[in-house]
């Protein structure tokens, strides 16, 4: 991403998954949307899977202890609509409107130039996962404002390069977690979110384990 922008040119940035599907005035709204806002640094749309269902990560606020907690219990999919259950995924903003968030996806985020060159463009520290919660919090971090399109969606065919849950996944996910809270967070609060997702971690394995061993038997 940070090669291809900067050889492109232009006013506004699109990075944009290869296992998506986008409808032919998504881009276009979203040009007008940035441009209507002030401030606007970054857009996102609405998300939907190949079966038609809702992507919660199409909206989200920046990661806590707490948030991960109820997301990983599964307790925010029980609650899907609480502000304080489903924090994590902005379970109680409607999911067709347009809002200011924290987190816009980077399977679909148009980002004016000025803003990802001043924010110098994506860290490469992140490898597939967090990246794009990193940059949308450095966009605010220098005054900027990042916003969901809920009326606007692209088909996003999520996870196809990688089986979840697993093990492997577990680790891939949570290790970006981990370089994003030590790089902004807190020194103390950034070891408690470590300790978390390390216990987390090991909690995935023990689980994969017996699963594993139970499919045997």
């Amino acid at each position: 991403c940070n090669t291809g922008a900067a050889k492109a040119s232009g006013e506004y940035f699109l990075f944009l998954n290869p296992d998506t599907l986008v409808a032919e005035n998504v881009i276009e709204e979203s040009i007008l949307l940035i441009q209507s806002k002030p401030k606007a640094g970054a857009v996102g749309v609405q998300m939907i899977d190949g079966s038609g269902k809702f992507l919660p990560e199409s909206k989200r606020s920046f990661p806590t202890i707490l948030s991960s907690l109820y997301k990983l219990t599964g307790l925010a999919a029980l609650f899907p609509s609480s502000k304080k259950i489903n924090a994590y995924a902005l379970g109680n903003l409607n999911k067709n409107e347009v809002h200011a968030v924290d987190v816009i996806c980077g399977a679909y985020m148009l980002i004016a130039e000025k803003v990802f060159t001043e924010c110098k463009g994506f860290d490469e520290q992140f490898f597939m996962y967090g990246e794009d919660i990193d940059l949308s919090y450095r966009i605010k971090q220098a005054g900027y404002n990042n916003y969901y399109s809920g009326n606007l969606s692209i088909i996003h065919f999520k996870g196809e390069s990688i089986s979840k849950p697993n093990i492997q996944y577990t680790k891939m996910f949570y290790g970006a977690m981990k370089v994003f809270v030590e790089k902004h967070y807190a020194k103390n609060k950034a070891e408690n979110f470590v300790k978390f997702i390390n216990w987390l971690i090991n909690i995935t394995a023990v689980a994969a384990f017996i699963k594993h061993s139970l499919k045997k038997i």
